[in-house]
């Protein structure tokens, strides 16, 4: 079972950063991907009973799992082949039920379109960074 865990050097932004900011008073309101918040909802309760959704984007797959492009083919074929088959393998199931998954798919071409016209849209939109609270135009 995953524990909860207290980062000493936590990444800037996070899924839990996000939380904890918001719960701290830091932010109003922050972005969390919503298989982090199903995650810590399950192992840190505490982290996201203080919060609530106030708004969703469409479904989209949930992050590619990535290899160094110098990794041998042999080596993720097998690693493919385990993940694919996890959901059909008992001694799995404990892992998955932890992770909040059901089994993993294999990533077929157009399944991330629309995170790439997102990105195409924010980058339209001028949104290549956010300001931090001391930077945001005062409110009113």
């Amino acid at each position: 079972m995953l524990t909860c865990w207290t980062l000493t050097q936590p990444a800037k932004i996070s899924s839990r950063r996000s939380l904890e900011s918001v719960l701290n008073g830091d932010a109003d309101v922050a972005p969390v991907d919503a298989y982090a918040h199903l995650l810590l909802q399950r192992h840190c309760p505490a982290l996201t009973a203080g919060v609530r959704t106030i708004a969703m984007t469409e479904t989209a797959p949930i992050p590619l799992l990535v290899a160094s492009a110098g990794t041998d083919s042999e080596p993720i074929a097998r690693m493919r082949a385990a993940l694919v088959g996890a959901g059909q393998d008992p001694a799995a199931h404990g892992l998955l039920d932890d992770l909040v998954l059901e089994g993993f798919a294999e990533a077929k071409p157009g399944d991330y379109d629309v995170t790439q016209s997102w990105a195409r849209d924010a980058e339209r939109a001028g949104w290549l960074g956010l300001a931090s609270r001391e930077q945001a135009p005062a409110a009113g």
